[in-house]
């Protein structure tokens, strides 16, 4: 079966040691061959060249015929994985996993079936006698239970070669005398190798003794003459593990060493935090650097638009039909700041319990968190959307009031029989935000248009004329009219409607009427203006995407303002401080990702023994880096979505250092998946390098750890 010619082995370091010298030996089926000598005499050696753990520099070894010099490292672990059965003294068991999954390894990798592989498991485990510990972890087991195991795993293997390295080297002689007897009735139709320092154990099974002395075979003796011609082609296609059971086998190397990867987890945890909690502050500084508000308008809800005419004419709601989300006809009202004088219905005094500044809005911001009370259910109630700060503030104050009385502080709403159903706050918006019922909000609309500021110019000087003069009608057989109480024989060049400061336009085609009363010093002059409610001058959109939604309202010819966003100032200190903590993340990111890498590689990289163990028992170089990298990736990505469930359920808790999610996004999230990816493939393929450059025979030889 086995033919060494002239086979020399030579280890290279500050001089040449001579491992082997001239090795000419065959080897047949059916042998049980003790190899022997003193410590040093190069019988671990032998035993490792012949079984394809070791290389060798000089002569040939033949298989079956075939030679092997040419073997490279994936031809050695086919060759293995077909051909050798290992039982060594360290017992080379993965000691986190039971009985049954260490006799499940070589099965699975032979691609049987999770039933038909756990069938023959169980038999191979009664085989041995360890039927009452079958289901127990190896570092629970006694020297002689270990050695049984790994002999049911032999078993399991199916190969014609037993390679045996000292397999009673730790065991009392009971127990050796046991395993000695255990592998001769189970080495039927085998090839044993058995390397000894007490050949007094296996004399009497042995039927060929080899003794070595420095390197060569000094004696060659056999009680029996077993020779074979075996020759026939030498297989080195392997025959790949299937996915499933490549996936049963990775689950179980994550599973056997759950202080590993439990530790793996925590360090990716941390280092997943701290990524999407610096990437979403960034977004918040950038929030808080380019979305200034607007200092013209009171209602800065971050995804607020305003639409209206350069021209200030009726707009055409058509060309605005593309823009999503809600809206919002004539909102003028928004931009009036108000002032409000909260009173408790308990007190029979008249003084205000608090005065609060703010103004309407139609529309409560996205990320809106109810603290007490009710939304408004009619057109009497009025609720309070106050920003984080001021809530901070008033926060005990208001809590107690709910159900008090608003009194508002502004000639054009003196509607003092609103009442004070709930409160909440946003981080979106900079002023308070008063949210009434729609009733009352289509009230202040009107109410805005029929009492609009007019400016004029009369004989070439600019007047305010005061809303109390303005008689509204939306009437098609009346007149909306101004009246103005003026010198005789004046005349009226221009007219401007004011609508809260901000939409001033111009009237055209205005009719002036100068009229005299009896007893009135002064003419009076009556303006008609064309203004009716009917008429839509500006739209207020609230969409999901206000800067796509402003391209449409822009490219319609239209002035679209975002009262939340009015871009970056670069001299502001929220911008410096903005690119400060993006140069501090991006540092803090290559830091903490070189400090994790090297924590999860050193992690994998402790797991070489295992690694090696399932080398061993035939699982070959391209199935073992694909185990590691999956591995990785399988524990990186369950905690990345671990990571991001807590966030998000700190975020609908309204915790608030999780708050920041708002500002989390499919492609925030793509991202956070491909760097876990990333990272998860650079610690996998630094681990598979390091282990692969481990010398098998040396690291199984290792202490266990």
């Amino acid at each position: 079966m086995i033919e060494l010619k002239n086979v020399s082995k030579f280890y290279k370091g500050s001089t040449i040691a001579i491992g082997l010298k001239n090795i000419n030996l065959k080897m047949s089926k059916n042998e049980f061959i003790a190899i022997i000598g003193a410590s040093g005499a190069g019988k671990s050696t032998l035993l490792n060249v012949i079984c394809g753990m070791d290389t060798y520099e000089e002569g040939e070894i033949y298989f079956k015929g075939n030679e092997t010099s040419f073997f490279n490292d994936l031809d050695r672990d086919i060759f293995r994985k077909k051909n050798i059965a290992l039982i060594s003294q360290n017992y080379n068991l993965i000691n986190s996993y039971t009985v049954l999954e260490n006799v499940l390894v070589p099965l699975y990798v032979r691609g049987f079936d999770t039933k038909t592989a756990n069938e023959m498991a169980i038999n191979y485990i009664e085989k041995v006698g360890l039927s009452h510990v079958i289901k127990s972890k190896i570092s629970h087991l006694s020297g002689g239970e270990k050695q049984r195991c790994v002999i049911a795993r032999a078993l399991a293997t199916d190969c014609d070669i037993l390679a045996c390295d000292e397999p009673t080297g730790n065991l009392d002689s009971e127990n050796g005398a046991q395993i000695i007897q255990l592998i001769k009735e189970v080495a039927k139709d085998k090839l044993v190798l058995i390397v000894t320092h007490n050949y007094a154990e296996v004399e009497n099974v042995v039927t060929r003794t080899i003794t070595l002395k420095d390197g060569e075979v000094i004696s060659d003796v056999k009680k029996e003459e077993i020779s074979d011609e075996l020759n026939e082609p030498l297989d080195l296609v392997d025959k790949k593990i299937t996915n499933k059971n490549l996936f049963k086998l990775l689950i179980q190397n994550i599973k056997g060493t759950p202080k590993k990867s439990f530790f793996i987890g925590i360090v990716h945890l941390i280092l997943m935090f701290v990524l999407l909690f610096l990437i979403l502050s960034s977004l918040t500084l950038k929030d808080q650097a380019k979305y200034n508000p607007d200092g013209r308008y009171y209602n800065n809800i971050s995804n607020r638009l305003v639409v209206y005419d350069k021209d200030h004419k009726t707009l055409d709601l058509n060309k605005l039909s593309k823009i999503d989300g809600d809206r919002y006809l004539n909102a003028f009202y928004e931009e009036t700041e108000v002032s409000l004088s909260l009173y408790d219905n308990n007190l029979s005094n008249s003084r205000p319990i608090t005065k609060i500044s703010g103004c309407f809005s139609y529309h409560l911001p996205d990320d809106f968190v109810m603290i007490e009370g009710d939304y408004p259910k009619g057109s009497n109630e009025v609720m309070l959307v106050m920003s984080y700060k001021q809530f901070s503030v008033y926060n005990e104050m208001l809590k107690s009031e709910i159900g008090g009385t608003f009194k508002f502080d502004n000639e054009l709403l003196q509607n003092n029989g609103l009442i004070f159903c709930g409160y909440g706050y946003s981080y979106e918006v900079y002023d308070n935000l008063f949210y009434a019922h729609d009733d009352y909000s289509s009230e202040l609309t009107a109410s805005y248009i029929k009492n609009a500021k007019i400016k004029c110019t009369v004989d070439g000087e600019t007047i305010n004329i005061t809303n109390t003069n303005i008689n509204y009608y939306n009437e098609p057989n009346k007149t909306n009219r101004i009246v103005y109480y003026g010198p005789k024989d004046i005349e009226v060049t221009d007219l401007v409607v004011s609508l809260s400061g901000i939409y001033d336009f111009s009237i055209e085609n205005f009719v002036v009427e100068t009229n005299y009363y009896e007893n009135v010093e002064r003419y009076v002059v009556d303006i008609c203006l064309p203004l009716k409610i009917d008429d839509v001058y500006e739209v207020v959109f609230y969409p999901k995407d206000v800067d796509k939604a402003a391209k449409i309202a822009r490219d319609a010819g239209y002035i679209a303002d975002t009262p939340g966003k009015v871009g970056f100032d670069k001299e502001s200190e929220t911008y410096i401080r903005y690119l400060t903590f993006i140069l501090i993340s991006i540092v803090s990111i290559i830091i903490l990702s070189l400090i994790g890498l090297f924590i999860v590689s050193g992690i994998f990289e402790s797991k070489t023994r295992e690694y090696a163990i399932l080398r061993s028992v035939g699982i070959i170089g391209s199935d073992l880096r694909k185990i590691i990298l999956c591995s990785s990736i399988i524990i990186n990505i369950v905690i990345s979505i671990f990571v991001l469930l807590i966030c998000y359920l700190g975020y609908l808790l309204n915790i608030d250092i999780f708050m920041i999610m708002k500002y989390n996004n499919v492609f925030i999230i793509l991202c956070f998946f491909i760097y876990s990816l990333l990272f998860s493939l650079i610690v996998g393929i630094r681990a598979d390098r390091r282990i692969a450059r481990s010398n098998l025979s040396l690291t199984l030889k290792s202490e266990v750890l």
